[in-house]
């Protein structure tokens, strides 16, 4: 049965073969030593048994001389996974030959083997490509409203990072083009230089004019903000397009677009406007119909005066108000609705 170091085990007083050992990362018993232990029906035993320690490794994560934080390490033996630690860890291992394997980003993908002997305890250096961390906010100018999108870094015509909006990028230093792969306002800032200092913070303005949308009723008073279809035109073809809320400034490339109300609200035109750098204009839905408010159907076989008291519905009537079915039986004060 197993028992466990180092706290109380409760067992049935006789005679017993106690094995112990130190257990390796990969759950294996090192070098295990037996001794017989007799335990007594009354007070306590305490055994103490002398291991031998297993060997162990531990890992160092450097870049450009400075230590660097590293991540969790896979051990390989034989092509399998044999176990695995932490940086700050020391792990004890059985002795033998392993491949280890560790990944802290993308352009560090990181491999050595090394043999662990009896007795041994080795520390294994990884070695790092030096990257950075680049934290990139791409803003429309005039109002500073955020663009709240993964935007991507380029370079020689390919993509080679996805930046998150608010974490930022790891990267390696250089120069890129920058990437706002948006549907409705897709841009490229050409030639952001990333440094090699470790952090960085880049604010970029977007070059761009502004609409509002109004929503107003056939009267031509104002109407609650609703949601709209906003689309960029090339030519006379919609090339991408989002949906938005009314009320609100619509940060825009320069360019034509097209703007379709909420059919909800009312009958609105399809229309057209342009917008140039620097514009803050609004663009007004007005309803040519007003869309009636959904009126519940008159009860087919009801008494019309149940106005107060329990119902008065005949026997099997039925009365349908918008989608729900409501069957009455009258049976001197109750009734039924499903």
């Amino acid at each position: 049965m197993p028992v466990g170091s180092h706290r109380r085990n409760v067992l049935i007083p006789g005679e017993y073969a106690l094995e112990v050992a130190v257990l390796t990362r990969a759950g294996e018993p090192y070098l295990p030593v037996t001794q017989t232990v007799s335990v007594s029906d009354k007070g306590e035993t305490v055994v103490e048994v002398v291991v031998k320690e297993p060997p162990s490794v531990k890992a160092k994560f450097m870049e450009e001389g400075k230590q660097a934080r590293g991540s969790l390490i896979t051990a390989y033996q034989g092509g399998k996974k044999a176990f695995t630690f932490r940086p700050k860890d020391r792990a004890y291992v059985s002795p033998g030959t392993y491949e280890f394997r560790t990944r802290p980003n993308r352009e560090n993908e990181l491999r050595l083997t090394a043999s662990v002997a009896d007795g041994e305890h080795k520390e294994l250096l990884f070695e790092m490509t030096h990257t950075v961390h680049a934290r990139i906010k791409m803003v429309a100018s005039g109002s500073g409203i955020d663009f709240r999108q993964n935007y991507e870094l380029w370079r020689a015509g390919e993509k080679k990072y996805g930046v998150h909006w608010s974490n930022g990028v790891r990267a390696l230093p250089g120069t890129y083009d920058l990437h706002l792969p948006d549907r409705l306002t897709p841009y490229v800032h050409r030639g952001i230089v990333l440094t090699e200092e470790d952090s960085q913070d880049f604010r970029l303005e977007v070059p761009v004019g502004h609409a509002t949308v109004r929503y107003l009723k056939v009267d031509g008073s104002p109407q609650k903000d609703e949601r709209c279809w906003i689309s960029r035109l090339e030519g006379a073809k919609s090339a991408g397009g989002k949906l938005k809320s009314s009320g609100r400034k619509v940060p825009l490339l320069p360019g034509r677009y097209q703007l379709k109300g909420w059919d909800r609200l009312g009958e609105f035109d399809l229309l057209s406007f342009e917008i140039a750098v620097g514009d803050d204009k609004e663009v007004v839905l007005r309803s040519k119909r007003e869309i009636p408010a959904r009126q519940s159907r008159d009860c087919k076989g009801a008494d019309p005066d149940h106005r107060s008291g329990p119902a008065r519905y005949s026997r099997h009537s039925e009365c349908r108000a918008r989608s729900l079915t409501v069957t009455a039986l009258s049976d001197g004060s109750s009734w039924m609705i499903s």
